[in-house]
């Protein structure tokens, strides 16, 4: 599988626990190929393990963190520009500039859906909007960089982005705001972020207030450390 091998630069841990998935687990799909065809092959192997009966708890640990490693990889093979994120023992997929994607929950709703085919296909869907900046977080990196310029964000892990200078921003609730929203108020939402920004609209108000008014909140630094990652298994963590 040479797609496999042409991903390592980019694909970190997701790599070893895909292939050791596939090379090893009773529930991995053999040979596993690319692109549709991989995704396929993926959703069958999660129907026939969904069907399975006294699943051992390990296994199923080990299958989640397995299949989700291959569709990450099978994604970033597909959207063909992002990489292998990780914060705190919790690991995910950057897809395009700023899109962000959880295969291991996918992995998990295609396991408790009536068809993994048709989970997936859902899942794919969603990707690709993430990575092209249409929805979810991805969108709200596009317009979060077309405001303050791409070089002010120095990380971003999901919705939790660290600018140039120090100032942490929780995106978290402009994200459930404007999951199902349309353009028009996710762009209302950021201007809104944008403007309570130092040295931004919010010229005249105590950065106290600003920050107790700032929707979503700035996020004090430290907060996200302090967090501990919960869940299952060493790379599907949540």
């Amino acid at each position: 599988m040479g797609w496999l091998s042409r991903l390592a630069p980019v694909a970190g841990p997701l790599l070893p626990a895909a292939r050791a998935f596939l090379d090893g687990h009773p529930g991995a799909p053999r040979p596993l190929g690319e692109g549709g065809d991989g995704l396929r092959q993926l959703a069958d192997a999660i129907d026939d393990w969904a069907e399975r009966e006294e699943v051992d708890a390990q296994d199923e640990e080990r299958f989640v963190e397995g299949a989700g490693a291959v569709l990450a990889l099978l994604l970033l093979a597909h959207v063909g520009e992002g990489a292998h994120v990780a914060k705190e023992g919790t690991h995910r997929v950057r897809l395009g500039r700023g899109g962000f994607f959880d295969p291991f929950a996918a992995i998990d709703r295609a396991l408790e859906g009536p068809d993994a085919r048709s989970v997936l296909a859902e899942e794919v869907r969603r990707a690709e909007a993430e990575a092209a900046g249409a929805a979810g977080v991805g969108r709200l990196m596009r317009l979060l960089e077309e405001r303050l310029g791409s070089d002010r964000v120095a990380r971003a892990f999901g919705p939790e982005v660290i600018l140039d200078d120090g100032v942490e921003l929780d995106l978290g609730r402009v994200l459930r705001a404007t999951e199902d929203e349309s353009e028009a108020a996710a762009v209302q939402a950021i201007d809104k972020l944008v403007s309570m920004l130092p040295g931004r609209g919010g010229a005249g108000l105590a950065w106290e207030e600003i920050e107790a008014r700032l929707v979503p909140r700035l996020v004090a630094p430290g907060f996200v450390a302090r967090l501990g990652a919960e869940g299952r298994g060493a790379l599907a963590a949540r």
